[in-house]
């Protein structure tokens, strides 16, 4: 589908939300629609090239009061895409950043809405001297195990072939876990601030571990954390009545599936923004919390 119209969910769901109307409505079972209800973060409970069905399925699952959303997946796109700053400058009248795009700037009075969400990467990590030399030991207690298999079978019988069986396991079992690294799980915390400036919506990302933090000047500090914790300080001082999504601050977001079918599967054909508007969680929770806010590209 190149442009399908979706619903997508709007957590929080009431609790009243009537679970048997919204099983029917998708199709699904009533355990499964009790797992939809319960996810805290938006995503694609229909998608479908159809524009009668899925006004049709909105308007049940807001009968059976459910929060969704009912639109064309180009609407979502419409959002700006976001800058990541990698340098920034706080002044009196506004916030202004250096991007690999280049220089942009909102004033405080423009600045309307923001998400904020965590990030988890997995990385390989160079094996430390202690690691290579316990992965030589497990080698060599492997390949021990596997002489005494062999020397096991002499024996013959089914005794001999059921120790060289369980033997071999358990050397197979240590090769395993010697070759196998143990990646490094890394986290990140974005906030994404967006809004509306006479010459078009802006939205800029500021990644904690992404950014120099020169802008803060006297008060920059001697660890990211700090000075990270510093920033959300004075943009909340700047900005006191911006409302921060925070949804996904510490729900790590699970693979969308509608009909069984994976979301990049249906949406294989369609452009990059609205691949990446559908498919990348925090991208979605981003463009319905902007699009809702009408900050988006006329």
């Amino acid at each position: 589908m190149k442009d399908p119209f979706v619903v997508l969910s709007d957590p929080p769901q009431p609790e009243n939300a009537n679970v048997p109307l919204v099983a029917a409505t998708l199709g699904i079972q009533a355990f499964d629609a009790r797992g939809k209800l319960g996810y805290g973060l938006p995503e694609p409970w229909v998608v479908t090239e159809n524009e009668a069905e899925a006004r049709d399925k909105a308007a049940k699952l807001a009968a059976a009061n459910v929060r969704c959303v009912a639109l064309r997946a180009s609407e979502l796109a419409s959002v700006p895409e976001a800058a990541e700053a990698k340098e920034f400058q706080l002044a009196d009248e506004g916030f202004g950043w250096r991007s690999a795009a280049g220089d942009g700037d909102l004033l405080w009075t423009e600045i309307t809405a923001a998400v904020f969400y965590r990030v988890t990467t997995a990385k390989k990590g160079r094996p430390s001297i202690a690691a290579r030399a316990n992965a030589e030991r497990t080698k060599r207690a492997a390949d021990g195990l596997r002489r005494m298999a062999r020397w096991s079978l002499r024996g013959g019988g089914l005794m001999g072939l059921a120790a060289f069986r369980s033997l071999n396991a358990s050397a197979n079992d240590l090769s395993l876990a010697a070759a196998t690294p143990k990646p490094s799980v890394q986290f990140d915390e974005c906030l994404e601030l967006a809004g509306s400036t006479p010459e078009g919506p802006l939205r800029v990302l500021l990644r904690r571990g992404g950014l120099n933090y020169e802008g803060l000047g006297p008060a920059k500090q001697g660890s990211a954390q700090l000075n990270w914790s510093t920033l959300q300080k004075v943009l909340a001082e700047k900005v006191p009545g911006l409302v921060v999504d925070r949804r996904a601050e510490k729900l790590t977001p699970r693979p969308a599936l509608v009909g069984g079918v994976g979301i990049p599967k249906l949406v294989a054909d369609a452009e990059e923004p609205v691949k990446g508007a559908l498919t990348d969680p925090h991208e979605l929770l981003a463009c319905l919390v902007f699009k809702q806010k009408g900050i988006v590209v006329a």
